[in-house]
């Protein structure tokens, strides 16, 4: 679809007026005839912000940058998107991948994981999809989603993309002998913001889960929702999860539970922002030396995780329900 005409300065300011008399952004967009996105990016980036003069996204470039986005490739430590920044392209990243795709020699792997399912576990996911399926944003809005991640110093688990050159090889991620050392985290976020990072130190159990969610979510779901029980906390079947010590701690604390599907991470949100957090730990293939140093690492990741990203994996949530109920509860691309 062609890009709208830029949104005037008189545009902008009837956005920010309308929103502040708490107008919704659909009614917004329908007074100043344009899309609920422009409004929503107005009212995000504020009066004085600027989008940059348009660029034509298929500039033509010499042979020799062709040669230089290739060579990258080669390297097998960037996306296209990681080239394009890298080399100052004039061109947008698709068509970085436009010319790269067009190597004969060049194939993009990407490692693709899912839980194996049996037909009960599919039958369990449809149907709680369409439990939920007519909850709207007021209900999910409220949703705290949980998870725990683990980092190692020598390379994500199951996380490798790169350009593969089908004349040699395939790349082979250097682990340590004793398999390295790696990192623990459990982490919340809701609509409004994330939790504090919690490591999890040794072997875990309900009692040091509690412990977790005393110094993690309690704070967490106070500051955001107050001191009542106007918010629902979404945790995965773990057992430490699941035990009688942690249930009776969580009603203690009068915390509702959303139920969960088992063998669903494709509906837990926060699961993209772990992925979104490990392109950013393992930026070009990094490694790291210390158990400080990584988690110094992702620390500064989970400080990046922005309301942008939130507010678009919130707002996907009844897109992941029908895509599960069309996939008859198999896996998807969520």
């Amino acid at each position: 679809m062609p890009r709208g005409p830029a949104i005037t300065d008189l545009e902008r300011g009837q956005i920010l007026a309308l929103h502040k008399e708490c107008i919704s952004f659909r009614s917004i967009a329908e007074a100043v005839n344009r899309s609920v996105g422009a409004v929503q990016s107005v009212i995000r980036l504020g009066f004085n912000h600027k989008h940059p003069k348009h660029w034509k996204g298929n500039q033509k470039i010499s042979e020799t940058q062709k040669r230089a986005i290739i060579r990258m490739a080669l390297k097998a430590e960037e996306s296209a998107r990681g080239i394009q920044a890298e080399l100052k392209l004039p061109i947008r990243h698709r068509r970085v991948q436009q010319i790269l795709s067009a190597v004969t020699y060049l194939k993009y792997r990407k490692m693709i994981t899912a839980p194996q399912m049996t037909p009960q576990h599919k039958e369990n996911r449809v149907k709680w999809c369409r439990r939920f399926i007519s909850k709207g944003e007021e209900f999910w809005n409220t949703v705290v989603f949980s998870d725990e991640k683990k980092f190692n110093g020598d390379g994500p688990d199951g996380f490798a993309s790169y350009w593969h050159d089908l004349r040699t090889k395939e790349r082979i991620f250097s682990k340590r002998q004793n398999g390295g050392f790696s990192v623990m985290v459990w982490g919340a976020i809701s609509l409004y913001g994330v939790s504090p990072i919690v490591f999890m130190d040794g072997r875990q159990d309900s009692t040091k889960y509690v412990d977790v969610l005393r110094h993690g979510l309690l704070p967490f779901s106070s500051e955001v929702f107050g001191e009542g029980q106007g918010w629902v906390f979404q945790q995965d079947n773990a057992p430490i999860h699941t035990s009688n010590f942690t249930r009776t701690w969580l009603s203690g604390h009068s915390i509702r539970t959303l139920p969960w599907p088992p063998k669903s991470p494709d509906m837990n949100i926060i699961e993209n922002v772990w992925g979104v957090m490990a392109r950013v730990v393992y930026a070009r293939g990094r490694h790291y030396q210390n158990v400080r140093e990584l988690k110094d690492a992702i620390e500064e990741a989970w400080s990046t995780v922005g309301s942008d990203l939130l507010l678009k994996l919130y707002k996907s949530l009844p897109r992941r329900m029908h895509a599960v109920m069309d996939a008859r509860g198999g896996a998807t691309k969520y």
